[in-house]
């Protein structure tokens, strides 16, 4: 049995067990992708397990009627996933947006990295060999893994470069969104949403990590990224160029700068990315914000759920990955050429379900998926147009970091 109860959903198992329920959210005639909770079931549960509604991972493109999702062009609108509150949440700043906190002069030390590493990312930039890459030297042009150490279990969120799955930064909530996440070039740091906090944060590793031992209190050192005209906001931005747009929680669809100006107010079409000098690409058109030039696009997008993701292509390009049966690559000029590039390669035999998915700086598109031959074995495919398709994680290499309701994440 399962029914909503204002913020509850409440689900009665018949028997012992492990247990996958789907849930949809209708408002007026929009519908929202399926979203997934995963459910266990013990002897002593009486019949009844109460789970958050936070704990519903969306799995779907489409949100019933709500904002566009942070950063993540092809899952604009679909509902946030995550739970609010939890074990390492104790202790959280969440009073507002630090709109006048100066940037991180630096940690004395990083526990485990060695004592006094410097925070690399934090003080200019840098990167520092003696601490994880996955922290402060994310490189923008990289796809990164969003992962867990725990299948199905909340608080247990880790950060690692799929090639090296047994190295990684930890240190999130269990409301952690890894679909918003974007490395801004910048500083090579994750910029991210919490689930229904409505705040911009920036990641900080915090230490070594294991599935008995897993940091608390984790949003003490995750620096609140002021956005101004918005006391909580829905979704960001990051261009190329670092500068970070972002839309109030309140509002349909305006897209404010760094100053809290509204920049674009449509609400017919939704933007996908953000380039150099603040310019805009909608499902329809290019806008350039700063001259007020636009350029209408004929391409096959009529909905932002049309497109699997987005990256910018210098020098005055924006690639994209239209699905999701096939996904075909576009290359789109900021002077409102879009062409098709072609698919990408097929899958091999032993892959299914591929979805979603992030392009790294030479324009492959990394999926995540499910080896077919093995039970319960997820996988990180690599497609090229033109080329083959390769297999780059396993789980069955036994690795660290895990995939089960995780995302991939990179730069803009």
């Amino acid at each position: 049995m399962l029914k909503d109860s204002g913020q509850q959903v409440v689900v009665q198992p018949d028997l012992v067990g492990h247990y996958v329920v789907e849930v949809t959210a209708t408002r007026g005639t929009t519908r929202s992708g399926p979203a997934l909770a995963v459910v266990f079931a013990l002897p002593d549960d009486a019949g009844m397990f109460e789970g958050d509604a936070g704990t519903l991972v969306d799995a779907g493109a489409g949100d019933a009627g709500g904002a566009g999702d942070a950063g993540t062009s092809s899952d604009a609108g679909r509902a946030d996933a995550g739970i609010d509150g939890g074990p390492n949440d104790a202790g959280r700043a969440d009073g507002g947006v630090d709109a006048g906190r100066p940037a991180d002069a630096g940690l004395a030390s990083d526990a485990g990295h060695g004592a006094g590493a410097p925070d690399a990312g934090r003080d200019a930039g840098g990167v520092d060999a003696s601490v994880p890459a996955t922290d402060g030297g994310l490189d923008p042009n990289e796809v990164f893994i969003a992962g867990t150490l725990a299948e199905g279990a909340c608080g247990f969120r880790v950060l690692a470069h799929w090639s090296t799955p047994n190295v990684f930064s930890a240190g999130f909530a269990c409301s952690f969104d890894g679909r918003t996440g974007i490395i801004r070039p910048s500083d090579r740091r994750l910029l991210y949403l919490n689930s229904f906090e409505g705040l911009l944060r920036e990641f900080h590793d915090d230490g070594p990590a294991s599935v008995s031992m897993y940091p608390l209190n984790v949003l003490t050192n995750d620096r609140v990224v002021a956005t101004p005209g918005c006391s909580t906001i829905a979704r960001f931005l990051v261009a190329p160029d670092s500068t970070v747009l972002h839309q109030c929680s309140t509002d349909l669809n305006p897209l404010r700068d760094e100053t809290g100006t509204v920049i674009f107010g449509g609400i017919t079409e939704n933007v996908l990315a953000v380039g150099p000098g603040r310019v805009l690409l909608t499902t329809s058109r290019v806008i350039h914000t700063n001259s007020g030039l636009t350029h209408s696009l004929t391409w096959p997008v009529r909905y932002s759920q049309d497109v699997i993701t987005v990256r910018w292509h210098p020098p005055s390009a924006f690639l994209v990955v239209i699905g999701p049966a096939t996904p075909t690559l576009w290359e789109v000029q900021t002077n409102g050429t879009a062409t098709m590039v072609g698919p990408f390669s097929a899958l091999p035999a032993q892959v299914m379900g591929a979805f979603d998915g992030k392009l790294d700086e030479s324009g492959r598109l990394l999926q995540q998926a499910r080896d077919a031959t093995l039970p319960f074995t997820d996988v990180i495919v690599r497609r090229e147009v033109g080329g083959t398709t390769t297999i780059v994680y396993s789980e069955a290499s036994s690795p660290a970091v895990l995939l089960h309701i995780s995302d991939l994440v990179t730069g803009p």
